[in-house]
This record gives structure tokens, C-alpha cells and sequence, in this order.
């Protein structure tokens, strides 16, 4: 392993490595580079620094001084010294193994809602052709749209990408886009979005409980394999709809969603009785 140095232009630092692409990484790894949410490429500068004797200007031999004009000489060829002084040779040194690596830095991915990003392409959501959804052609490559099913986080992949510093085409980028974003795809539905359009009576159903004017039943998502809404209805009332991970938690949810509706019935026919008594 190696000392390189290295700079992007702004500062320049040395670190330990095997080979220039490796001084380069490490260089980014210690940087601080924002919070972008699309690919940048950064080109870093490497180079080692290597150690030589002079040699002297009269003869080639080791110079370990100047001589009267400037120049690296040998004991021979310089002023003359007191005899038994015994001086360290000249050294120069010199930059080997210079080059500009460009580093890919991929955004880091967003936070997401639930436990973590679950990344797919339904055709419902990203649009495209049904044999491959969410794909479009770039170039000589394609774009690649999906959609996170937990919180509707974007991500696209182009895989014809162009550095905008330096016009490279050709490149693989990846971006993060989430929900209100300004730049959010727009062939991109956002998963709640699209379910929140769906009529909860389209969808498959789990009846829980029902009493005077009101309905609490499941309905399950048609884009997870798991996941459930806690349907509220009430008569003359647009239903509300609460997506829920999961049958076993939705089922609880809207239990005691239930109950609660329960109790408040039993409480207004005991007032009503209470009323009719007076």
C-alpha cells in the first residue's frame, strides 16, 4: 500500500492505497458531498510522490550540496568542507503515477415510512408497456421507473446517463424522488394516490362489523401481496379509508375501530332511553 495524494480541485489530502482508483474512492468516502438526490461524478486527481538523490551536475555522482552558482554537486565538484563533516545527499522530489479518476457518487436513499423501501413496477403505477413496465429507451440505453409500495418514494435509473460537467454520455445514474416532490416523475402514480382513486367496493372484502348506519370492513390492496385497507363507512358519508401492513394488524385496527363505533351506539340509545323516560 501507497501514499497518494489526491484534490477535486478544492482541497488535497493523502491517503493509503494499492491503486489510483482506490485513492480516489477514499478521497470521496471523507468527503462531504450535500444530500443530492440524483448521481454526480467528481473527477479526483491522484498522484504519489517518489524520493531520488540529486546527482551532481559535474560528474552524476550523489550531490549532497550546492556549489557556488546553485547546483546540486559532490564533495568533489563543491566549496570544500572541514575535514570529518560528512553531509546528507540532495534529494528531488518527483510526482509519478499521475491521473484524473472519475468517482460515480450514487445518492443515498431516502427514508421510508415503513420498515423499508419495498421497490417494484406495476403496471398500474409506472405506466409503460405491460411486458415491461416502467421502462423506457434513452439513448443507448433506458430509463427505469419504480415506485416504492410503502411510501410512494420514485426511483429512476437511466442507464444512458450524461455527465453534465463534461458531457460523457453513457453513464448509469439513479435518482430519488419522494411524494410532492416538484419533480416527481409524472408518469409515476404514487401507490396511496392510485388506491385512494380505487372504489373500496371494487376491491376484495373482509366484513368485520356493521350497526346503525355504519359498516367497518377490510379491503385488500391489489398492488401488495399484504397489505389492507380499514374501510369506515357511514351512511351519506364517503368512506375513510386507512391503509394498514398486513391482515392480522388491519384486523385489529378495525376491531377496535368497531368496538368504539359500538360503544357509541349502546351510549346514544341509553341517552335515547333515558330522553323517552323523562
Amino acid at each position: 500500500m501507497s501514499t497518494w495524494k489526491a484534490t477535486d480541485g478544492h482541497c488535497e489530502i493523502a491517503v493509503a492505497a494499492d491503486t489510483a482508483e482506490e485513492a480516489a474512492q477514499e478521497y470521496i468516502d471523507g468527503g462531504d458531498w450535500g444530500e443530492d438526490t440524483i448521481t454526480q461524478w467528481i473527477d479526483v486527481m491522484v498522484w504519489r510522490e517518489e524520493e531520488h538523490p540529486c546527482e551532481c551536475s559535474y560528474c552524476g555522482r550523489v550531490a549532497t550540496e550546492h556549489d557556488a552558482d546553485g547546483n546540486p554537486a559532490c564533495a568533489e565538484h563543491a566549496e570544500p568542507h572541514d575535514d570529518g563533516v560528512v553531509l546528507d545527499p540532495l534529494s528531488v522530489v518527483e510526482t509519478v503515477d499521475e491521473e484524473t479518476v472519475t468517482v460515480t457518487l450514487d445518492p443515498d436513499e431516502p427514508d421510508c415510512s415503513g420498515d423499508e423501501h419495498e421497490w417494484a413496477a406495476p403496471y398500474k403505477l409506472v405506466r409503460g408497456i405491460r411486458e415491461n413496465p416502467g421502462v423506457w429507451g434513452h439513448g443507448g440505453g433506458v430509463i427505469i421507473h419504480e415506485v416504492c409500495l410503502r411510501c410512494g418514494c420514485a426511483r429512476v435509473t437511466d442507464t444512458w446517463a450524461q455527465d453534465p460537467a463534461t458531457g460523457v454520455q453513457g453513464l448509469r445514474s439513479v435518482a430519488y424522488y419522494e411524494v410532492g416532490d416538484e419533480d416527481y416523475p409524472s408518469d409515476v402514480t404514487p401507490p396511496l394516490e392510485y388506491l385512494e382513486r380505487r372504489d373500496v367496493g371494487d376491491l376484495e372484502q373482509l366484513s368485520i362489523a356493521s350497526g346503525d348506519g355504519w359498516s367497518v370492513f377490510l379491503a385488500k390492496s391489489p398492488l401488495h401481496d399484504d397489505r389492507w385497507a380499514v374501510v369506515v363507512e357511514h351512511d351519506g358519508e364517503d368512506p375513510d379509508v386507512t391503509w394498514v401492513d398486513t391482515e392480522a394488524a388491519a384486523s385489529k385496527e378495525a376491531a377496535d375501530v368497531a368496538s368504539d363505533l359500538k360503544e357509541a351506539e349502546e351510549a346514544d340509545a341509553v341517552a335515547s332511553r333515558e330522553v323517552d323516560e323523562d
